[in-house]
């Protein structure tokens, strides 16, 4: 594929001596290839080259063209050019070094050997980094030129001008070698029309002398035409032509013929520069370009800038006053500063283009069987909004492209709206010699299988691609199967049909042996086959020879070898039958070998094959070559079938009656289906995806009893199937497998415990608690819960039941169906109960007062005053009514059970200065059946007690009237009162009705 790409830069200064200023005449650089870029003269050695303008050999010189170096860059350099010339590249390199490239044996001629800095000499064009060209003179005889009897020509070109414009000539220059610095001058001849002006032709000196050795020296000089001319001719010319005994030997670079002095590096602070090629490609760049002459802001100041536009004289000013232009169409765009810092106006120009090619040649795939294109460029990009490539090979919209089908082919590029210029597209046509596949199969557990192609031609097979070791070569090739061969096989083919080469070697005669192998190195340029060669062996060959031959191992550097049986003490062939690819190969043996000089024919087919002896010397003699139809070896896919019958069961798993999920640590177990055929061979195979299956060691064996059991299954997850086969072809692909089933074995939960908030170890009557299970999180969870016997609910937690007694909560985890319980026991006591009896009414005079408890209840435990102390109360209830602060009024007791869950009650005993008594009013009459069987009394304190005329119907301890005590109706007199500084006495009178009997 060939990409034409348009560019052309041409770094420009405006035609001015001193302070002019920008005009719209292009500044333009007449001299053609004057940094020598266009690469190193190539060719023979001969007086001259053939001039072509534009192009590497577009100069003359007097000195003789030194040819293509070609020098071994393991020798010493070689400066031996005297009146010569060519075009070099420097770069780091030192004479005697086998490590450096070949590229770099055209650098031989830099001098570094007559002591100049050629380690760090670089050639002087901007932007190469010191890997560019340059031309290198050696003036040695010549004393006069052989053209024109004036002084020797080092360089002569006729080159184009603006006419009336004054121009600037200068070079750099270097002495590459010892010898007398040159000093140099410039010979101007003015043309118009195509004839010279010889009347006005000039002859100029030239400023500046290179010292020392590979010192970069720019010379230069000034011509102001005196007419008006479009051509000139310039010879730069040696002057000291006498030193040249002893070698003037000069590099040049960089020669300039330009209507500005912007090339002058003495006359300028800085050049313009857009560091950009001379043409640049609108169709490369996405369809734009920034254009940066690269001016210092600090030169900005007192400077002005102006833009151009056109290619032809003179151009059209476009901007001005603008550091910076984007452009976006086709065009010669220039700029031109003028700074009076500068010797005059500088300026570089940019030819913008719009156009984009590309070739594709046709295409013959055979080695390699495949060719990958490249359009060169990335698409989308702004410019190109797609690429599209065709034919037999594919289909793609990318910048490369995979050839590897014969056929039409074709590639499109589709330019955006604004950029017309950059469609593109070509048609290749692609051709192949590679032969096509052949469809094979093998059957499993052949030991052999005869492999051919089908096209009646000879082939090489192998199972390596490098061919090697071969399996054979034919029409048909018999191929012995490996044991243990299983599943698809890749072989490689390759074509053996050949035509007669011919025979190389030495031709000489023997010249005994030199004791180690003679080896002989064959460069191949096109695909060959090296069918046999001869040695002679001695006597001793290998350590002794004592019978009529030795097998001996013959090898070709890059793993061809055969092993053939040598005559002693005479010539033997050696069949050798390598098909060889171009490379470069050595062919060697051990031991001892007769030799002859290197000679004979050492070349074959046009270059085909090429014979090399290292040591000058050959064990081989007369290889016999043949020219190859071979191409890269092509892959052969050869399937592997089965060609055994299949049992005609159909394996199954019996699912229901096997155990296909169980808790841990329990285990599976799967069960085929029943009514296999007994005597066929089985074997049980597992997977962890359900894909991919392995055997199960020691799972294999022969059907009994028409039904199979895989027992003791304990993975979790994992799958399981059987293989079915008839005796002998379980290993085939003639077998039958069954259904896959999975084994699930989930892991059995673990309550720890059973908890109790708070905890407790046993709990009062309306406590309010909780129990909570516990379960180990590490095994068999998550888990649902569910409460029993006491408790119920799903909740990991149950709220207790705060009734008194013995609560029992059992709880049940269950994950995947694996299960685990426990229970516990909670007791609930009921709470003490206390009861204050008869709470007093005291006078607060009176003595200590033993407060009292109902006795069937709980007694024991303590008294507190109403603050939790013992001030008023002792703690075994001894009430002090005269207590220093208590007032009139109800003070206030308490007494707490000391039990587990204990009780409390809370009276209030009545302190007066003085008791006031008052029995009810109302209704008088009671039945001794009157319910309540008591009377009660209103008074404002206690501690009174009661009593009648009668004397019945008072308890016994006379805190009470009881109607039934009465012993038959009748009127009395009640009264309570109290006795004391304080008390008092209430009466009233009771009528008490007998009950009434019925008849």
């Amino acid at each position: 594929m060939k990409k034409i790409i348009l560019l052309l830069i041409i770094p420009f200064a405006f035609n001015s001596f001193v302070n002019g200023q920008c005009t719209e005449v292009p500044v333009k650089e007449a001299v053609r290839n004057g940094d020598f870029e266009a690469g190193y003269l190539q060719g023979p050695a001969g007086a001259n080259h053939t001039f072509s303008a534009g192009g590497a050999y577009d100069f003359y010189s007097d000195m003789d063209f030194l040819g293509e170096p070609n020098y071994d860059p393991c020798t010493a350099c070689s400066y031996a050019i005297g009146d010569k010339y060519a075009v070099m590249r420097a770069d780091t390199f030192s004479c005697g070094n086998c490590s450096w490239p070949t590229d770099y044996e055209h650098n031989t001629m830099w001098g570094v050997g007559y002591g100049g800095d050629g380690l760090n000499f670089r050639d002087h064009t901007f932007n190469q980094e010191g890997k560019g060209h340059a031309l290198i003179v050696d003036l040695f005889t010549k004393t006069v030129s052989s053209k024109t009897g004036g002084k020797p020509i080092a360089w002569e070109q006729t080159m184009d001008i603006y006419p009336s414009e004054s121009y600037f000539f200068s070079a750099w220059i270097a002495n590459y070698a010892n010898g007398t610095a040159p000093v140099m001058q410039v010979t101007i001849i003015p043309r118009s029309g195509g004839v010279d002006d010889v009347v006005n032709t000039v002859t100029l000196p030239a400023s500046g002398t290179p010292t020392g050795v590979m010192n970069w020296t720019q010379i230069s000089t000034t011509w102001i035409p005196p007419g008006i001319y479009d051509e000139v001719t310039i010879r730069f010319e040696f002057v000291n032509t006498e030193g040249a005994s002893t070698g003037i030997d000069v590099a040049i670079d960089d020669i300039s013929f330009i209507n500005s002095c912007q090339n002058i590096s003495s006359q300028n602070n800085y050049v313009a520069n857009f560091n950009l090629p001379d043409t640049i490609n609108l169709c490369e760049l996405g369809g734009e370009q920034l254009l940066d002459p690269q001016v210092p802001v600090s030169e900005r100041g007192n400077a002005s800038i102006s833009w151009y536009e056109g290619s032809g004289n003179p151009q059209t000013e476009t901007d001005n006053g603008i550091w910076t232009k984007n452009v976006n169409t086709p065009g010669t765009y220039r700029v031109c500063i003028d700074d009076p810092d500068n010797g005059c106006p500088v300026s570089d120009v940019v030819t913008v283009v719009e156009e984009y090619s590309i070739e594709i040649s046709d295409i013959e795939l055979c080695d390699p069987v495949s060719v990958d294109l490249d359009a060169g460029i990335n698409i989308p990009n702004g410019a190109m909004s797609s690429i599209f490539w065709s034919g037999p090979s594919g289909d793609s919209n990318s910048r490369n492209y995979t050839v590897n089908s014969a056929g039409a082919h074709s590639v499109t590029i589709i330019a955006s709206s604004q950029n017309p210029g950059c469609a593109a597209s070509d048609n290749f046509n692609v051709t192949s010699n590679i032969p096509t596949p052949p469809s094979l199969n093998y059957c499993a557990g052949d030991v052999t299988k005869d492999l051919e192609v089908g096209d009646g031609k000879s082939y090489i097979w192998s199972t390596s691609p490098t061919m090697s070791p071969s399996i054979g070569e034919g029409v048909t090739v018999v191929w012995n199967i490996p044991g243990g061969t299983v599943g698809d096989q890749t072989l490689y083919i390759q074509s053996a049909e050949t035509s007669p080469l011919g025979s190389a070697g030495p031709t000489g005669a023997w010249s005994g042996w030199a004791g180690d192998n003679e080896s002989v190195t064959i460069t191949v340029n096109s695909a060959v086959k090296l069918v046999s060669f001869d040695v002679r062996a001695d006597s001793w060959v290998n350590g002794g020879c004592p019978g009529s031959s030795n097998p001996i191992n013959f090898n070709l550097s890059g793993g061809n070898s055969v092993t053939e049986s040598v005559s002693c003490g005479s010539v033997s062939t050696v069949n050798a039958g390598w098909t060889l690819s171009p490379g470069t190969y050595t062919l060697s043996a051990s031991g001892n070998w007769y030799n002859k000089p290197a000679g004979g024919v050492s070349e074959l087919g046009s270059g085909a094959v090429t014979l090399t002896y290292p040591s000058g010397n050959s064990s081989f003699i007369n290889l016999v070559f043949e020219e190859s139809q071979a191409c890269a070896p092509v892959p052969v896919i050869v399937e592997e079938v089965s060609c055994c019958t299949s049992p005609t069961d159909d394996p199954l798993i019996d699912v229901p009656t096997s155990t296909l999920e169980v808790c841990s640590p329990n285990t599976g177990e799967v069960i085929s289906v029943s009514g296999l055929t007994d005597g066929l061979d089985f074997k049980w195979q597992e997977s962890s995806d359900g894909t991919t299956f392995t055997d199960i060691s020691g799972e294999t064996g022969v059907v009994s009893g028409g039904q199979l059991t895989l027992s003791n299954l304990s993975t979790d997850e994992q799958w399981y199937r059987y293989v079915l086969a008839e005796t002998g072809n379980l290993d085939k692909t003639c077998v039958k497998t069954s259904d896959s089933v999975q084994m699930v074995i989930n892991p059995l939960p673990v309550i720890d415990s059973i908890g109790k908030s708070p905890f407790s170890g046993i709990y009062c009557k309306d406590e309010v608690y909780e129990v909570e299970a516990h379960v180990d999180e590490t095994t068999g969870y998550p888990v649902t819960y569910q409460w029993s016997i006491d408790a119920s609910g799903t909740d990991s937690v149950f709220t207790g039941i705060t009734t008194p007694g013995t609560h029992t909560y059992k709880v049940l985890v269950d994950a995947q169906g694996c299960l685990d319980s426990m229970e516990i026991q909670v007791d609930v006591s009921n709470l003490d109960t206390v009861i204050i009896t008869n709470p007093p009414s005291l006078c607060s005079s009176d003595n200590p007062y033993q407060l009292t408890l109902d006795p069937n209840k709980t007694t024991s435990g303590v008294w507190t005053d109403s603050i939790g102390g013992n001030t008023y109360v002792t703690s075994g209830g001894m009430f002090d009514p005269q207590y220093t602060g208590l007032n009139d009024g109800k003070i206030k007791v308490i007494f707490t059970s000391d039990g587990l869950c204990p009780g409390a009650d809370t009276a209030y005993v009545t302190i007066t200065s003085r008791i006031d008594f008052d029995l009810p009013d109302g209704d008088q009459s009671f039945c001794l059946n009157n319910n309540p069987d008591t009377i009660s009394i209103t008074v404002n304190t206690g501690g009174g007690k009661f009593w009648t005329t009668s004397g019945e119907g008072i308890s016994a301890d006379s805190m009470y009237v009881v109607f039934s005590e009465y012993s038959a109706g009748q009127v009395d007199s009640l009264y309570y009162g109290k006795a004391g500084q304080c008390g008092d006495t209430a009466g009233i009178e009771l009528t008490l009705l007998n009950v009434d009997t019925a008849e």
